[in-house]
């Protein structure tokens, strides 16, 4: 993601509870809206109402689990190879992947 925003995906008031109790998976039902128009196996922001992030991770719209939590950590990007694996596994070609340009980085 150099330089350039992240998707967003907004979740619906209350619903941020299970993805700070250590949930993996946002589900259909607790987004209230999505910015940013991601692509499957785009890189998403999680964020509350109030526009607090959350979470990091992949994005697939035509599964009732529309985000996997890959990271809690607003400074760690996703590695650009797992976002080509996750983009293939859903459908698309790896060169389709996008927002996932740098390597995951350990603290």
């Amino acid at each position: 993601m150099s330089g350039e925003r992240a998707a967003r995906v907004v979740l619906r008031r209350g619903r941020e509870r299970r993805l700070k109790a250590g949930h993996l998976w946002v589900y259909e039902g607790e987004i209230a809206r999505v910015g940013g128009d991601p692509q499957p196996g785009d890189a998403v922001d999680v964020v509350d109402q109030a526009g607090r992030f959350l979470a990091r991770g992949y994005y697939n719209p035509a599964s009732s689990i529309r985000v996997r939590v890959m990271t809690r950590r607003r400074e760690e990007r996703l590695d650009a190879a797992e976002a080509a694996a996750v983009a293939k596994e859903i459908g698309r070609s790896p060169a389709q992947a996008s927002g996932c340009a740098s390597r995951r980085r350990s603290s």
